[in-house]
Formats: structure tokens, sequence, C-alpha cells
């Protein structure tokens, strides 16, 4: 069952990624029920994180952990028009040019 919405502060999952990376990691995995939606419920709020802003916003997210070097692949992302501005990072091979987007396959009523 999904419930609401409640999203990590960026810099606590920057950070986590960065330990995760250290220890030796090589895929970062961004799994949630609305990766797209990240940051809704706290209205974009933001945080500091190596010196810079960041905002709990899906872009910054995959921009943060895209600078540290490890694959990043995002799970659970609706197509909202705001996801497109991932796409020059995955052209920079900062984020892996995959998004796993789940559609609704419920099957009509007879």
């Amino acid at each position: 069952m999904r419930g609401r919405l409640v999203s990590r502060r960026i810099d606590e999952v920057l950070r986590e990624g960065e330990r995760l990376v250290k220890a030796g990691v090589k895929e970062l995995l961004v799994i949630s029920q609305d990766t797209s939606a990240y940051g809704v419920d706290v209205k974009y709020a933001s945080a500091a994180w190596r010196d810079e802003t960041y905002q709990t916003r899906f872009i910054d997210l995959a921009r943060g952990l895209g600078s540290l070097g490890a694959w990043v692949r995002m799970h659970y992302v609706y197509p909202y028009p705001h996801v497109d501005e991932v796409i020059p990072l995955m052209a920079e091979r900062r984020v892996l040019p995959y998004l796993d987007i789940p559609f609704n396959t419920r099957a009509p009523a007879c």
C-alpha cells in the first residue's frame, strides 16, 4: 500500500551516498514510492552539502549523487515535465540513462 510521501533531507541522502562510494560501492540505486516527487512534502527545503546549497528536489538529488563518481540509477520516476531536466546529466554520464517508470497496467473492467 502506498502511504503519504515522506522525503529525507537531501543533505542526509547525499552524505549517505558519499559514505557508500567511499566504502567501495559502485552503483547507487535511488528507490522510492515516487522519486520524481521528491521534496514536495517538505516544500523543497534547502540544505548545504560540500559547501553548496541543494534543494530537496529530484534534479538536485540527481546532480549531487551524480558528482560522486558511482553509477546512479533512478527508480520509480513518473514522467512529470521536470524529469526532463535529468537528461543533460545522463548525457554527461553522471546519471545512468535509465529511469524505472511505473505504468498503470490495470486491466479495464469487463
